[in-house]
């Protein structure tokens, strides 16, 4: 995805003031940049004024721009020679109606240019900071929108995440990921030494730490001790972190009038499945997959556990709306044996 904007220069002296501004469009549409470490993709800009080392680069000029509008620090984070992080400072303010309009017009701005839709999550960091950040899932990046506040401190962030994963073992590499699910998997330690298998059940972003469900017990790990493939499923799933944290189901078994039929007395069965947002935000393309067990008797044994299932989809469920899903109906038949009385 290239964002590309188009100015027409109506005097001579507007362009020049135009020219000596530091612009950074480029790290972020040309993708190029993005398979080298910090320290490189700054050698390629060498009109900028840099502070680098191997993995990080901060820019020092202060006339930063990035889509023609006007940005107040800018820096870049790599991992084993790939750029990890475009870190951008948009604004620092103490005025809140300030830091409200901008906010909202980068949202407004990717919104309009990424063409999918935004998701949100709020959350406290280390230091106290509120935040709301905004998330964008793009083909080979993402894109978050932060914005800060603290007292009277107010600011927003820019962060681009390109989708990277370093070459990893081939035993690992033949791990296939699932992205349609929340699955069983095994995490890697950065260097691929060590591992552990679970599945994600939590995150906190402001600590930077992820829970894992493990067998015996849930487990707090910190992203930076995570391997690059780790990471990248972690980006590819949060949505549905999210999802399922703000989704509540509750099941209900709803039983029709029983009909009898000789020695058969036949009721069909069913089950409610409600389906609650919790959240303020709409969630899309929910996908239930069930499993209903019941026991069938047998003339001559003991009785046979079955299994029936299906799926169902809710296309969109609003900030706190409710909706319910009904299973399909099983004849539960309760027959008397010939000759056989009661009592």
């Amino acid at each position: 995805m290239k964002v590309v904007y188009k100015t027409m220069m109506a005097f001579g002296a507007v362009a020049t003031s135009l020219c000596a501004q530091t612009n950074i469009d480029r790290l972020f549409t040309d993708e190029g940049y993005w398979a080298m470490s910090a320290k490189a993709a700054a050698g390629e800009f060498p009109d900028f004024k840099w502070e680098a080392s191997a993995d990080k680069a901060e820019l020092k000029n202060d006339d930063i721009r990035l889509w023609n509008r006007d940005v107040d620090g800018f820096d870049m984070v790599s991992r084993a020679n790939f750029l990890r992080e475009l870190n951008v400072l948009v604004d620092e303010t103490k005025d809140k109606a300030s830091f409200t309009e901008t906010l909202e017009e980068w949202v407004a701005v990717f919104d309009a240019n990424l063409k999918v839709e935004h998701t949100k999550d709020a959350y406290t960091g280390k230091d106290g900071t509120k935040a709301m950040k905004y998330r964008w899932k793009q083909e080979e990046y993402y894109v978050y929108l932060t914005g800060e506040a603290k007292g009277d401190a107010f600011a927003v962030k820019l962060q681009y995440k390109p989708k990277v994963v370093t070459d990893a073992p081939a035993s690992v590499q033949a791990e296939k990921d699932r992205y349609d699910g929340i699955y069983e998997r095994s995490f890697y330690t950065p260097d691929y030494s060590k591992s552990f298998k679970g599945r994600i059940v939590g995150f906190d972003q402001g600590k930077e730490t992820i829970e894992v469900q493990t067998k015996k017990s849930k487990l707090t790990v910190p992203l930076d001790k995570l391997s690059e493939r780790d990471i990248a499923y972690y980006e590819e799933i949060k949505d549905l972190v999210i999802a399922t944290k703000s989704l509540s189901i509750t099941i209900k078994e709803s039983k029709a009038k029983a009909e009898r039929a000789g020695r058969a007395i036949t009721v069909n069965t069913h089950f409610d499945i409600t389906l609650f947002n919790r959240s303020a935000e709409k969630i899309d393309e929910i996908e239930l997959e069930y499993d209903i067990y019941y026991k069938v008797d047998t003339l001559d044994g003991p009785p046979v556990l079955t299994k029936t299932n299906g799926s169902e989809t809710v296309t969109s469920l609003f900030g706190k709306y409710r909706e319910t899903i009904y299973t399909d109906a099983i004849p539960i038949v309760r027959e008397s044996r010939p000759g056989v009385g009661g009592g």
